[in-house]
């Protein structure tokens, strides 16, 4: 499965050091405003905040998966 993920947004800080750890980071085109370890991350394009994604920037960087933190993005998955 992970094989078919090209594009990740990452919206929490702990998802994206945990991609980066399994070697993912390349995929990663959209993080939170947070998410700035490894170094790396804080290069990655911002798609608004931990507690206020930024929908329409999501979409437009057009995800194959975005991972987000339990029930603080529950709200916001119906329009990704």
């Amino acid at each position: 499965m992970v094989s078919n993920v090209k594009r990740i947004v990452c919206l929490a800080p702990s998802n994206t050091e945990i991609l980066f750890f399994l070697g993912l980071g390349s995929r990663i085109v959209g993080v939170s405003e947070q998410c700035d370890y490894p170094p790396e991350a804080a290069l990655i394009e911002k798609a608004g905040s931990f507690i206020a994604p930024d929908v329409e920037k999501i979409v437009s960087l057009k995800p194959d998966l975005v991972c987000g933190y339990g029930r603080i993005h529950d709200r916001f998955l119906e329009h990704l």
